[in-house]
């Protein structure tokens, strides 16, 4: 057997194989997401096949080495999953990644028959904030070192088939940052329902200083993502930031201003004023009365606070043509009598008994973050874990055989993957 077909036959097992495993636990609830990658890879082979007369045996075999780089990306992330102590909290971040994906994708399939793709992957690494690369990205940095053998490939990495979701390791003890998970959500949201054309015309139309409306377009996007995070999650979102980035009341006071054109303040809203954002659009959904809130700096940009009600209004109140309905509705609140039950019970060290995984979390963040003494003394964070594994549903999470263009989709990836990567011969 010559390299290529071994090479190749090597890579059809294990993608095999891993398809095969997607049919039990732990892997059943991410076959969608191995079936768009396995068919973008399979179909790349099989293009790869039919130019096995006109290229060089070598540029083949970098080829095949490209796609098992790029193949590797996904296998790692996915091999969390089998490791014992990893998987709960792997679980109950990919439950919340579905509980935040899973409405709007079964809104936009039900009421506009449209086609929603796979929810994203969620992961841990180096990077000590959590980010998100959404679906057709580039996700070249992203792969695993020693990158891409054949000439041009890079524009291989320049179409992410499942998009995904990045914690840091670093807090990997911390349930609190799991509340980070809806609010990258909202940014593959973002992407795959276009969302900013429709958000940038309501917030044009909202009632803030004409001064104010190019900042908060150039904030646009992660004001969204923060108010989504609020809407699945509630106001622990704003606890789980503020742990996380601190609030530095030096910065948020010396802002520049509007004049300096809308560039100069970022993608990033301060801290304080993101907590702010994130706070009211939990209270206009529930009582937040007796749950503890961060602590916010005193100062900072105060001529913005008043601007929260009228963008939130914005975003949330008008309906969205891409799911026929407005993001509110599609959600219940996190918020409320079953919530401040369970930080009773974890605070007290004993079990939490809400049977939807964003109660959960959001409990034990809330006990992270008021008493982090009580957090470690009754190992909430395992108590927290243990109810989650134990509410999740069991159900296979595939595709809907009825989507045939969205396997279309995956398999010109799968072509235009192979063109790539042979198109100009491999690198001297």
């Amino acid at each position: 057997m010559d390299n290529v077909a071994q090479f190749t036959e090597s890579l059809r097992d294990d993608l095999a194989a891993w398809t095969k495993a997607t049919e039990i636990p732990p892997l059943n609830k991410h076959a969608s997401q191995v079936a768009a990658i396995v068919l973008q890879l399979t179909e790349a082979l099989a293009s790869l096949g039919e130019l096995k007369d006109s290229q060089p045996v070598n540029v083949l075999e970098q080829a095949i080495g490209d796609y098992l780089h790029i193949w590797d990306f996904f296998r790692t992330k996915l091999a969390m999953r089998f490791v014992p102590w990893y998987q709960p909290l792997t679980a109950a971040a990919d439950d919340l990644a579905w509980a935040a994906f899973g409405p709007v994708r079964a809104a936009a399939h039900d009421r506009m028959k449209r086609e929603l793709r796979e929810p994203p992957l969620v992961y841990y690494s180096r990077e000590v904030i959590p980010f998100t690369v959404t679906r057709g990205q580039n996700y070249q940095n992203l792969l695993p070192r020693g990158g891409l053998w054949t000439e041009q490939s890079e524009a291989v990495a320049d179409n992410l088939v499942v998009p995904v979701v990045s914690l840091p390791w670093q807090r990997f003890t911390s349930l609190s940052v799991l509340l980070s998970v809806p609010h990258e959500v909202g940014h593959v949201l973002v992407s795959d329902l276009d969302l900013l054309p429709i958000l940038g015309e309501r917030l044009a139309a909202a009632d803030v200083p004409q001064s104010h409306q190019p900042i908060w377009s150039a904030w646009l996007e992660e004001v969204f993502a923060d108010v989504f995070g609020a809407v699945v999650c509630g106001g622990s979102v704003a606890l789980s930031l503020v742990g996380q980035l601190g609030t530095d009341s030096a910065s948020a006071s010396s802002l520049p201003t509007a004049d300096a054109g809308p560039l100069r303040w970022g993608e990033y809203p301060p801290v304080a004023l993101r907590a702010k954002m994130i706070l009211h659009v939990a209270e206009r959904r529930a009582d937040l009365r007796d749950q503890p809130r961060p602590l916010l700096p005193d100062g900072g940009p105060a001529e913005f606070d008043d601007d929260v009600e009228a963008v939130a209004s914005a975003l949330l109140d008008g309906e969205i043509p891409q799911i026929a309905g407005r993001l509110e509705d599609l959600y219940q609140p996190v918020d409320g009598p079953a919530l401040r039950d369970d930080i009773g019970r974890l605070s007290r060290g004993r079990n939490p008994q809400a049977g939807d995984v964003r109660i959960v979390i959001a409990a034990a963040a809330t006990v992270e973050h008021a008493s982090p003494a009580e957090y470690a003394r009754y190992s909430v964070h395992d108590l927290a874990l243990t109810r989650a594994t134990k509410i999740r549903d069991t159900t296979r999470r595939g595709r809907d055989p009825k989507q045939a263009s969205i396997d279309e989709r995956d398999r010109q990836a799968g072509r235009t993957l192979a063109g790539l990567l042979t198109s100009h011969g491999a690198d001297p």
